[in-house]
């Protein structure tokens, strides 16, 4: 009688497999974890040995605390998604900086000593001032280094240059269009005038209510104010 024999393989093999299978057999399954939402497997991201074929963005992502996750899914202080930590932007002497010196680490400025990258600061007016520098040059240190900084008004004192503002029936610069930006409006009308010529606006924060951008405030003003009301 034929004796039927079973072939067992050692424990190791067996998890080799189901590795290969679940994770990199391809470059995608449903199984396989993907935090950056690439189509490719973390593993195979991270690691382009033999488990993964072959395939588009294989092992072009950098996992600097080996843990099988790429780095740019772990990075919460990567303010310019450059897949830089935002104090390796600053600065490559920085501890844990040396593996982000071919990525181009060091490269960014920090203009008002905040520790976020300075093109990662609010800038309204898209001019690669940040705002606080566009108000003004002062401390030198800061906001020195900017050509152009302080060349900006703020009527409002709301820490956003005055030209972000304009037209947008905001005048007080609270974040709401309102009936505190009405008062200011009214103060600042010049119109309807005789001849259809009026004077310019006069006043803190006038150039603010001149809505429609003719160089005077007056009915046509009002009615876009009214269009622009939210509370």
């Amino acid at each position: 009688m034929m004796r039927h024999t079973t072939t067992r393989f050692p424990c190791f093999v067996s998890h080799f497999c189901l590795l290969f299978l679940v994770t990199c057999a391809t470059p995608f399954s449903a199984n396989a974890q993907d935090c950056n939402n690439n189509g490719n497997s973390d593993f195979c991201d991270v690691d382009c040995q033999f488990l993964c074929p072959p395939h588009a963005g294989c092992g072009q992502s950098l996992d600097l605390n080996n843990n099988g996750i790429p780095d740019e899914c772990e990075l919460d202080n990567d303010c310019n998604l450059n897949g830089i930590p935002d104090p390796c932007d600053l600065d490559c002497i920085s501890v844990g900086c040396e593996p982000y010196l071919e990525l181009g680490c060091g490269q960014s400025f920090d203009s008002n000593d905040n520790g976020e990258p300075d093109e990662c600061e609010n800038d309204c007016n898209s001019n690669s001032i940040p705002d606080l520098c566009d108000l003004s040059c002062d401390p030198p240190g800061l906001c020195g280094p900017f050509p152009g900084c302080g060349a900006s008004a703020d009527c409002n004192a709301n820490g956003r240059p005055d030209e972000c503002e304009i037209g947008s029936g905001d005048i007080d610069g609270d974040a709401d269009v309102d009936l505190d930006d009405y008062a200011i409006l009214a103060v600042c009308l010049t119109g309807p005038c005789a001849g259809g010529t009026c004077p310019p606006p006069g006043g803190a924060c006038c150039e603010h209510a001149d809505l429609d951008q003719d160089g005077d405030i007056d009915l046509h003003d009002f009615s876009a104010f009214v269009a622009r009301l939210s509370g």
